[in-house]
């Protein structure tokens, strides 16, 4: 039987610059907010804000769900 393998799942990983807040935005979280999932970041990272202090100096990039930083933000 051969393996079949799924193609990695991104989030996107955001971090505050003021407060160091870390948060993780799902496919889903960006699809209710009527950003569709592949969209460059360039285009949304303006409207992004920390839910910690509401600073909107926020650095945002995307990882592979399984990396060890998404999984710790995830438990």
């Amino acid at each position: 039987m051969p393996i079949v393998s799924r193609p990695p799942e991104f989030v996107v990983h955001v971090r505050c610059l003021h407060c160091r807040h870390k948060s993780l935005l799902s496919n889903t979280d960006l699809a209710d907010s009527g950003i569709p999932p592949q969209a460059p970041i360039a285009s949304f990272v303006k409207r992004l804000r920390c839910k910690k202090c509401g600073s909107g100096s926020v650095l945002a990039n995307r990882i592979e769900r399984d990396q060890p930083a998404a999984r710790r933000l995830r438990a």
